[in-house]
């Protein structure tokens, strides 16, 4: 009887040692997919952000002539590039790109992003202009893309906010 016992004491130390086994495995498993997920939820966040921006300054800067109106380097709150809806404005654009890349970044509130403004010729893809930073190296990118008239050509604005 008591070597039945001891047996059984055995058995059940093995279970006991098997089910913690299993419980720590599953527990580990359990962090590391929430961590990924939680991850992922982050970046999936951030990249909407970065989106809803970029889209906001790709349509204001081809729907709004700024504010003021008429605005220049020196006296802009919102700077647009419209002299009407969807039809650049050449001195509009020359004052856009002679502000300073933080001065672009404090107008549209995209302190913590960097970004990429480009205007580019439809028919044969060259550029008009191009400011802000540029590389290849980025994590997270959002680009906007909008077609609009610059002088008697067609040209795309590309507005991409990036980190």
């Amino acid at each position: 009887m008591g070597e039945e016992r001891l047996k059984r004491g055995q058995a059940v130390v093995i279970d006991m040692i098997v089910a913690t086994g299993i419980f720590i495995l599953i527990t580990v498993i359990l962090i590391i997919s929430l961590n990924y997920y939680n991850q992922k939820l982050t970046r999936d966040i951030e990249y909407n952000d970065m989106a809803q921006k970029s889209m906001f300054i790709a349509d204001t800067l081809v729907f709004s002539p700024g504010i003021p109106y008429n605005w220049t380097t020196s006296n802009y709150v919102l700077p647009g590039l419209a002299r009407d809806d969807r039809n650049l404005s050449y001195a509009k654009l020359l004052n856009f790109t002679n502000l300073t890349a933080d001065q672009i970044k404090d107008a549209f509130k995209i302190r913590s992003y960097n970004y990429t403004f480009a205007v580019r010729y439809q028919h044969n893809n060259s550029y008009v202009t191009r400011v802000g930073e540029f590389t290849d190296n980025y994590s997270l990118i959002a680009s906007s893309r909008r077609t609009v008239t610059y002088g008697n050509e067609t040209v795309y604005i590309d507005f991409s906010v990036w980190k």
